[in-house]
């Protein structure tokens, strides 16, 4: 009897022909059926075709694990840069401040009014006469 519905065996799809001739009958029933080599084979092509899925996931997982790998060795010097840059901003912040702070100093201080006709007749015998009517 075939096992699989409208597949009769025959030699184009049967894997093997077995016979049993004579003997005694077994006090158990048994049933026989014939497998077509279609329904022999599919198993394992299935099989051969989920181990090949296997083996390209696992080289696109390494592959995809030297990557992320290499891209957390960037975060990481990328991260080193970031610390560099933002301590020399600050330092360059309060270095702006302290020169500011001088500045400030210097203009307040009680020499630079005292002295600051001497520099504007500097300037007018160098002829830089725009300060002059800016200041208007």
């Amino acid at each position: 009897m075939p096992s699989q519905q409208n597949i009769h065996p025959d030699r184009a799809n049967a894997f093997y022909y077995m016979g049993i001739w004579g003997g005694k009958l077994t006090r158990s029933p048994m049933a026989v059926s014939a497998q077509s080599y279609l329904a022999f084979k599919e198993p394992w092509e299935a099989l051969d075709w989920f181990k090949a899925e296997r083996v390209q996931m696992q080289n696109e997982l390494k592959f995809t694990t030297e990557h992320l790998a290499d891209s957390r060795r960037q975060i990481i010097a990328l991260q080193g840069v970031v610390t560099k840059i933002g301590n020399e901003s600050r330092s360059a912040v309060a270095e702006n401040a302290q020169l500011r702070a001088s500045y400030n100093l210097i203009i307040n201080s009680r020499s630079w009014r005292l002295t600051r006709v001497f520099r504007g007749m500097a300037r007018l015998m160098r002829g830089q006469w725009k300060w002059l009517v800016e200041k208007k």
